[in-house]
């Protein structure tokens, strides 16, 4: 740690943590990541109130702005399905620039996995999803071609 780093307070911490984060993950947290950093119930709803967190599902926002990339609303996508959980399908090929991006994002979930599609994200599960299948890109893993 720096010297400086160490003459900042929580708070500043706090939010060069929660900046830091949006930033690799184009813009987007989730709660959970939110409560990890030390944002409490009251700071995240504080947060949305005045503008600086933008809801884009159930517990994933959009930090700063609501307007995200294709990149950030693919991590939201993950963030929202949870582990384990992978760019694909028609999303997938979209981001290889095949076709032109969807509205909604379709995401590959372990079988056991609780998310449900949404307005944002369209679930898939599948049992056995091979590593060699899959590969990161913009941060997030996304099936291959």
């Amino acid at each position: 740690m720096s010297e400086s780093e160490r003459t900042w307070s929580a708070h500043e911490r706090r939010e060069r943590s929660i900046a830091a984060l949006a930033a690799r993950q184009h813009g987007t947290i989730s709660t959970a990541q939110l409560h990890e950093i030390g944002l409490s119930p009251a700071g995240l709803t504080r947060r949305i109130r005045q503008r600086r967190l933008h809801r884009l599902a159930i517990g994933v926002y959009a930090v700063g702005r609501p307007d995200i990339a294709p990149a950030g609303r693919r991590h939201a996508a993950v963030l929202l399905a949870g582990p384990g959980a992978t760019v694909s399908h028609a999303s997938a090929a979209a981001t290889w620039s095949l076709i032109p991006a969807t509205r909604r994002i379709h995401v590959t979930v372990p079988p056991a996995t609780r998310t449900r599609s949404s307005a944002l994200v369209v679930i898939h599960r599948l049992r056995d999803l091979h590593a060699e299948d899959v590969v990161e890109i913009d941060g997030h893993p996304v099936t291959t071609v």
